[in-house]
């Protein structure tokens, strides 16, 4: 099973949890973790080793780089989002709040935030994309695939905390004679 797989979150609250190998982990914003992955990126961006960044966010699970992006300058910030793949980018902006979303942005090109976006479920691509300008969310849609645009045009349209703002369009369809159990499974996996 991927890391960070079933990543869920508690609204109004900063606990997340996420199912690593079977073990259920709780992550808080500004916990001890947060503060301590928050440290260790910043002495290795400031490290005269080549390198020393890219392969310390390697080790962590994207989660935990969204909640040291609260610890972290702007700069810093930037210096890790572009070392990041697009997976692991798309977790950081599902998890980060509207402002640090904008500011990674701002310093990423239109063409890489679309790849990003498009790699995300679309409820959180939409959530992302809410927090961008009018003028950048045209210019991401119009590079993202002709569906998935207008998916995410849709939801864009709903207020945030409107049903229709935090709901997906993604759905599984089991066979009626499959369990919960089975279904879980094959989300799961």
């Amino acid at each position: 099973m991927k890391r960070g797989a079933n990543r869920c979150a508690e609204r109004g609250s900063t606990i997340k949890v996420s199912i690593e190998d079977g073990i259920v982990v709780r992550r808080h914003k500004g916990s001890e973790r947060s503060i301590d992955v928050a440290a260790a990126i910043r002495a290795a961006a400031r490290s005269k080793v080549p390198g020393a960044l890219k392969g310390l966010i390697s080790g962590y699970d994207p989660i935990d780089i969204a909640f040291a992006m609260d610890e972290l300058d702007p700069d810093e910030r930037t210096q890790v989002f572009e070392l990041l793949d697009a997976e692991a980018s798309g977790v950081v902006l599902e998890e980060v709040g509207a402002e640090i979303t904008a500011d990674l942005a701002e310093g990423t090109e239109v063409g890489e935030l679309a790849e990003i976006i498009d790699a995300m479920p679309p409820d959180s691509g939409a959530d992302a994309m809410s927090a961008l300008p009018q003028e950048m969310q045209h210019r991401i849609l119009n590079r993202i695939p002709r569906a998935e645009a207008q998916e995410l045009a849709q939801l864009l349209n709903y207020h945030e905390d409107s049903a229709g703002g935090i709901m997906t369009t993604e759905i599984i369809f089991s066979p009626p004679d499959v369990t919960a159990s089975g279904v879980l499974q094959h989300i799961r996996n």
